[in-house]
């Protein structure tokens, strides 16, 4: 599939937007690439996952804030040997809210599938802060193949009221590195869960 590569001021989504380069046949998706000053996704979708091929990457750069509720970026793969997609995220601050997720995991739909693809990696980037609230989750699960890798680096870390950063993995599969660099304070408040 082709890019969908998007520069622009200020980056918005709203009311149930899609933005789908998802691949339920043959082939790669490609890649989305937003540049912009703010991001912000309101009960909207960023969709580059795949079901048999490798998904394609997502990478929002953003030189002020990226804000997420209610909303997903998927780049997750169910099927076969292929891997999760990449999601790069660089800005001033991300916050998550109100069961949002971010998500390149590697899923199978039976206990008999035996695949060895892996989740993709999901690399964040901020000067100021990382907040994850109200159930929403970064996760980057193998749950049939190699878990993918989870990189935050940001001064303030917050994990509240049921939200989770996983990428454990079931089975006999490789486990992956979840560090989270926070210069300055890390917080986990009620139920928060850090999974590896």
């Amino acid at each position: 599939g082709g890019n969908i590569n998007i520069e622009t001021s200020n980056f918005q989504m709203s009311n149930n937007a899609q933005l789908d380069i998802s691949n339920n046949r043959d082939g790669n998706p490609g890649e989305v690439n937003i540049n912009a000053n703010t991001v912000s996704l309101n009960t909207s979708v960023i969709d580059a996952g795949s079901t048999l091929e490798n998904a394609g990457d997502v990478n929002i750069k953003a030189s002020d804030a990226v804000s997420l509720t209610d909303s997903q970026i998927f780049t997750s793969v169910l099927l076969g040997n292929a891997r999760g997609g990449n999601i790069l995220i660089d800005a001033q601050s991300l916050v998550m809210t109100d069961n949002s997720t971010i998500g390149g995991s590697k899923f199978k739909l039976s206990e008999s599938q035996n695949s060895a693809g892996s989740a993709g990696n999901i690399n964040i980037k901020t000067n100021d802060f990382v907040t994850l609230d109200n159930n929403s989750n970064i996760s980057a699960s193998g749950f049939s193949g190699a878990g993918g890798n989870i990189l935050i680096d940001t001064k303030k870390f917050s994990l509240q009221n049921g939200s989770q950063v996983v990428n454990d993995v079931r089975g006999d599969k490789p486990a992956a590195s979840l560090p989270i660099n926070a210069t300055e304070s890390v917080e986990v408040i009620g139920f928060a869960n850090l999974l590896n």
